[in-house]
């Protein structure tokens, strides 16, 4: 596999082509990011801690029946990755006020929740990722109506298997994980229907 011209660069990575029109090459940076991006520096290393630790749960997904876009770990910072359309939305799970959260609510930092919260907002960094609900991404066709009740199900039993992915962390760690961010991207399928993708974290440090 042959490592091409970037493509774009971001936060936490940067994305270049390959002989392959199929398959992308992620290198991951050593940036760190608050904020959206209005505080930034540098941890050493953080990148391959970064590439080896979603890696690791990408393959815990595909295991689990949960599609991803991993294809193959290349080195300690680089990563083979299968073409998606990236769908601008993120979906955020909190367990912990922290960051933005704490910031908008006027709220300290630290507390635990009784139940995680969820929100969606919509990827923009320009706009600094505004919220939004499911109206919201209709109109902006970043995401669409609900299937039919097997899609449903079968959407609903891979959230359930993620969660009992990061579950089964939480015990092995003996922590609470503040937030995470899902990202999503499809891939057009066999059937020529786009597949939903489960796509690494942005690597900000704002849960």
């Amino acid at each position: 596999m042959q490592k091409l011209e970037q493509i774009y660069e971001g936060k936490a990575k940067k994305v270049f082509r390959t002989d392959d029109p199929e398959r992308y090459i992620v290198d991951y940076k050593d940036d760190a990011t608050a904020f959206n991006g209005v505080k930034k520096g540098t941890i050493v290393g953080k990148g391959v801690i970064n590439n080896q630790m979603t890696n690791y749960f990408m393959r815990r997904m595909e295991k689990a029946g949960i599609p991803t876009h991993f294809v193959q770990e290349l080195s300690e910072r680089e990563t083979l990755v299968k073409k998606v359309s990236i769908v601008p939305l993120e979906v955020i799970i909190r367990n912990i006020s922290a960051g933005s959260f704490a910031k908008r609510y006027g709220v300290e930092e630290g507390i635990v929740f009784d139940a995680p919260t969820i929100e969606f907002s919509y990827k923009s960094d320009p706009l600094d990722d505004p919220l939004l609900n499911e109206y919201h991404a209709l109109a902006l066709k970043a995401g669409h109506k609900r299937g039919n009740r097997d899609n449903q199900k079968v959407r609903f039993r891979r959230q359930r298997r993620f969660e009992g992915i990061l579950g089964g962390l939480r015990r092995h760690s003996g922590g609470l994980q503040a937030g995470i961010r899902q990202n999503l991207g499809r891939r057009r399928g066999s059937g020529g229907r786009d597949q939903p993708r489960h796509l690494p974290p942005v690597g900000q440090q704002d849960p």
